[in-house]
């Protein structure tokens, strides 16, 4: 099952009543492996053991947030992470970006990442970059503006890609062309 879903951003820990299938655990980089019958104890630190992951990831993904921020040579890059670790992406190559949930589709010139870090995470690093929310699901680079529709809030055209405009975020929108 593991195989089938390719890229994981969840840990696995394994429980099963057969010792023959910590190799395979392994093999699948499963966080912990708990035989049963299982143990308080060591479902406790199986826990603890998924959280000291998940904190260290988080740790390195504000570390370089933050490095993004302060380091002018990367200053026009991102990073977004990925299964093996992360990928640097040009700001200016981004087209624009959706909600997905709690994930975000990335949308490049000529491919999408589908990112496991919310829309709200990809404006706080981008606004000051030359993006604009305009609605509650897109987030835009105004350099790739091609045209404006007029309408309740309208729509913006990003070379072949129409995307609606929220009302309520219109005037934000105005803010970059005037």
């Amino acid at each position: 099952m593991l195989d089938r879903l390719g890229n994981r951003d969840f840990e696995t820990v394994f429980v099963t009543a057969y010792d023959q299938y910590a190799k395979e655990a392994l093999n699948q980089q499963a966080a912990y492996y708990l035989l049963k019958p299982i143990e308080i104890d060591e479902l406790i630190k199986a826990v603890d053991i998924v959280k000291s992951i998940k904190e260290r990831e988080e740790e390195v993904n504000i570390g370089l947030s933050i490095k993004e921020q302060s380091n002018s040579q990367l200053n026009d890059k991102i990073t977004i992470p990925t299964q093996e670790g992360f990928e640097v992406i040009p700001v200016k190559d981004i087209i624009y970006c959706t909600a997905d949930d709690n994930y975000t589709n990335v949308y490049l010139s000529h491919k999408h990442k589908l990112v496991s870090k919310t829309l709200k995470h990809f404006e706080d690093m981008l606004t000051d970059k030359g993006f604009c929310r305009i609605h509650k699901s897109h987030l835009i680079n105004a350099s790739h503006v091609t045209a404006y529709k007029k309408g309740k809030g309208g729509s913006v055209i990003l070379g072949d890609i129409e995307l609606p405009v929220s009302p309520s975020r219109k005037l934000e929108l105005f803010k970059f062309f005037s």
